[in-house]
């Protein structure tokens, strides 16, 4: 049976990611409907290097957001879930998991894992997004948009700077992931012989 615990680098590696999709939130880009941000560059990466785990620093960082940090990409509390961006936020914690499951079920270190995560963390923030969007405009502010504004304005623009960032994400882990996994082994060897 596999250990449930969570590890030293579980945690090290929550704390960075939380604190990464903190910072890519204020590196943006604005268009129409809302900003480009790095975050989704972050999230990826996250999947390839925790696994499912990563879902961990996405869901601390929407928590910490929720309670009033001004973390997200326009702010921060509670109010923040009427703003119509707000479901990218839970989908990257759902592309993290589905990213990060992909990730654990291939034990190889190859860019095709890395690049399938990464596109399937970013469709199921899209699909988180997008769908949030539809429905906050449709019942809540009582603005309905179609199915084509949905594609013009959240789908065709990130599109190049994602798969980007898909693309970057799977070539920082395929160069990290053996590097830190001997570091990680090498100072775990050396505790357990002090």
């Amino acid at each position: 049976m596999r250990n449930k615990k969570i590890s030293a680098r579980d945690t090290v590696f929550a704390g960075l990611f939380t604190a990464l999709i903190a910072v890519g939130a204020f590196i943006r880009i604005p268009l129409p409907a809302i900003p480009f941000t790095m975050q989704i560059l972050f999230v990826c990466l996250a999947a390839m290097l925790m696994g499912k785990k990563a879902a961990w620093p996405a869901f601390i960082y929407m928590v910490l957001g929720l309670i009033g940090l001004p973390i997200f990409a326009k702010g921060g509390g509670f109010w923040y879930i009427f703003q119509p961006s707000f479901g990218y936020i839970p989908g990257f914690i759902l592309g993290a998991y589905l990213g990060g499951y992909i990730v654990d079920k291939n034990p190889k270190n190859s860019y095709k894992k890395y690049i399938l995560a990464g596109f399937i963390t970013i469709a199921a923030a899209y699909a988180c997004g997008m769908v949030y969007y539809w429905l906050l405009n449709g019942l809540y502010l009582g603005t309905p948009v179609n199915s084509h504004i949905l594609w013009a304005y959240l789908f065709i623009p990130f599109i190049p700077g994602d798969a980007l960032s898909a693309l970057l994400s799977a070539y920082i882990a395929k160069k990290t992931v053996p590097a830190v996994s001997r570091l990680w082994i090498s100072s775990e060897s050396k505790h357990k012989t002090c």
